[in-house]
């Protein structure tokens, strides 16, 4: 609405300046949908390959100097490689993005120590609403299957493993998520940019099993990095959940009854008293300010959304992992 006041010729530049942040908003949104498509199409084109040609391979070839379960790995990180880095490495190059933005600030240990204490209690925050969310697909007959976590039994397919779970993604994965996707954003404001990668992380992982998790961990993981002006904190974040979630996995392995579930009490203590100790740290200590840098922009919160989300491979996306996430439940 403009004012009855103001000089024509201002009201046009301004609607002219709207009209160009939306339709460049509109643009990249659109740029970064088809990225994420290309990576969910790269994934499964990969994988159907991947097996057919590996179980061919290893009918005529059987393994001598590698195990079946070593190649298995060894293809796990070629196919990370080339789904989840390659599509964003060429969006970042088409709208520009430049690498130095992404925030580097050798994060102060402390600091870094209470971040990490407080996203172990996000995590268990995330636990409980996995559960939650688990139960409401239950009563509709729609169970999401857990997500199998065992060492192999070869030594070097055993490294490569935890290359693959802990070491991977969190380098990878913040990379992408929290360097390219969140910082390209930034220019339309912190708060819509940690919110838009924090809620592609959780989709990517394309499961009910894992998504509500994944979502507050991604706002946390964004929040922390743009707060700390460092990726490296996201990193670490990143690696300590895994490192904690594959010991406390393959722990539980060798437990059942009652050492079960005092191993889940101890981790639910663990991760409380962590998340309080950051808290306090953070909010009394550091007295850390909690908001996010609003973007002066030249229009309202509500045509940023629709600006980001309106547009046709946006839509196309949200149809995408609607498909690909009702897929990943059994019956």
């Amino acid at each position: 609405m403009y004012s009855p006041t103001e000089n024509p010729l201002s009201a046009y530049r301004r609607f002219r300046a709207q009209t160009a942040f939306i339709e460049h908003l509109r643009i990249q949104s659109g740029l970064l949908a088809l990225a994420v498509i290309i990576n969910i199409l790269i994934l499964y084109l990969l994988q159907t390959a991947g097996v057919w040609l590996l179980r061919g391979w290893f009918r005529r070839f059987p393994p001598v100097l590698l195990s079946s379960d070593a190649v298995n790995e060894l293809f796990t990180i070629f196919l990370y490689l080339a789904a989840f880095l390659l599509p964003y490495l060429v969006y970042a190059h088409m709208v520009r993005f430049p690498y130095r933005e992404i925030p580097h600030d050798p994060p102060y240990p402390p600091v870094l120590f209470a971040c990490t204490g407080v996203a172990l209690g996000v995590s268990l925050a995330g636990s409980v609403l996995t559960a939650m969310v688990a139960s409401v697909f239950a009563l509709f007959g729609l169970f999401s299957p857990p997500i199998p976590m065992h060492l192999p039994a070869d030594s070097f397919a055993a490294f490569l493993f935890v290359i693959n779970t802990v070491i991977l993604p969190a380098f990878l994965e913040e990379f992408v998520n929290r360097g390219i996707i969140l910082g390209s954003l930034r220019r339309f404001g912190d708060r819509l940019a940690v919110v838009v990668s924090a809620a592609l992380f959780a989709l990517l992982h394309r499961n009910m099993t894992q998504i509500p998790h994944a979502f507050l961990m991604g706002l946390a993981l964004g929040f922390f990095v743009v707060k700390t002006h460092s990726l490296w904190t996201g990193i670490f974040i990143h690696l300590m959940n895994n490192l904690i979630v594959l010991l406390l996995a393959v722990g539980s392995l060798q437990m059942n009854g009652w050492r079960l579930a005092l191993l889940e009490l101890c981790r639910m203590f663990f991760y409380g008293g962590a998340a309080v100790m950051g808290l306090v740290y953070l909010l009394i200590v550091r007295k850390v300010d909690l908001s996010l840098r609003r973007l002066n922009s030249p229009v309202g919160e509500g045509k940023l959304w629709s600006g980001l989300l309106l547009n046709v491979p946006m839509v196309m996306l949200m149809l995408l992992f609607a498909w690909v996430i009702w897929l990943s439940f059994y019956h």
